[in-house]
């Protein structure tokens, strides 16, 4: 495929590409099988009537009262969500089944949606093929930027890869399209897995080699595959027009020397010492006086 610029969340362009690693799929147990069903009209989603079976879910035509109108989404299990970098390169799949009346308004919204990333969130689409209701059928979707869109846009400009991999560094919903049409009767999802890389063992024999994960050479502050995260002792501060992926530079904590960790979102110091109190350890603690240096 050739050569792929560096990402490195747009603060380095110095990187090169993770060896020893292999794609093994990460996959659900019957503990983590609780998953609701959304719809445009109502992103709240319900687990109400739905049937949370060992590697089968189905939800019947009842989940309607919550949400009129379609069409409807399955929001996978939070194993899915958070940051999935690893998964750059790899498959999610899962198997699926319709029961629809065919009387029902087809919908052309997107298949699978992602939503995520830092500072600048972003929902992407990729648009798949159905089956015929009532046949199952397969999807094995590309964890890559290809194929995917903006949503919302009016564009069809492609998803870059920067920003592909801005939304799987921090996944916060991945929605795979429940009904292909209004007339939902019964719709079923089971098999659902998504390739990570991990370190090649005795117990990955014979696993595909994973390509394409790069490990970047982050500057100060920094820290993460991709540069995603900020080391300790920094926090996320917003960037108005940030001209990188995150809109968000990794700041040092400022506790007037006397902390080292503060919140990453926020900046509140954490854990003031030499007798400091306050949002930034600029105040002496109860019961001391004197001037914070």
């Amino acid at each position: 495929e050739g050569c792929s610029r560096c990402c490195c969340s747009g603060v380095s362009d110095f990187c090169s590409e993770l060896h020893g690693l292999v794609r093994v799929p990460l996959t659900v147990t019957s503990s983590q099988l609780t998953m609701h069903v959304f719809s445009q009209a109502n992103m709240t989603g319900t687990t109400e009537n739905i049937s949370q079976l060992p590697d089968t879910l189905q939800a019947t035509a009842l989940v309607q009262k919550h949400s009129q109108t379609g069409p409807y989404y399955w929001a996978v299990p939070a194993l899915f969500t958070g940051d999935k970098l690893l998964a750059y390169g790899g498959k999610l799949s899962y198997d699926f089944t319709y029961y629809e009346d065919s009387s029902g308004n087809v919908n052309l919204e997107p298949q699978i949606i992602l939503m995520g990333g830092h500072g600048r969130k972003m929902i992407i689409y990729r648009n798949v093929s159905t089956p015929a209701t009532g046949q199952q059928g397969r999807h094995n979707i590309g964890m890559t930027e290809h194929e995917w869109k903006y949503f919302s846009s009016f564009s069809d400009k492609p998803v870059s890869r920067a920003d592909f991999m801005s939304v799987l560094s921090n996944i916060e919903h991945l929605l795979v399209k429940a009904s292909s049409d209004n007339g939902l009767k019964q719709t079923r999802i089971l098999n659902i897995s998504m390739d990570i890389a991990m370190e090649e063992d005795g117990t990955h024999a014979g696993r595909e080699r994973a390509s394409q994960i790069e490990i970047c050479d982050c500057p100060s502050g920094y820290a993460g595959l991709s540069c995603q995260e900020c080391a300790p002792g920094f926090y996320r501060q917003k960037i108005a027009n940030g001209p990188h992926p995150l809109d968000r530079a990794c700041i040092s904590c400022q506790c007037h020397n006397h902390s080292s960790v503060c919140d990453l979102d926020t900046g509140i110091c954490q854990g003031c010492q030499d007798y400091t109190a306050g949002d930034h350890c600029e105040l002496c603690a109860s019961g001391y006086y004197g001037r914070v240096n």
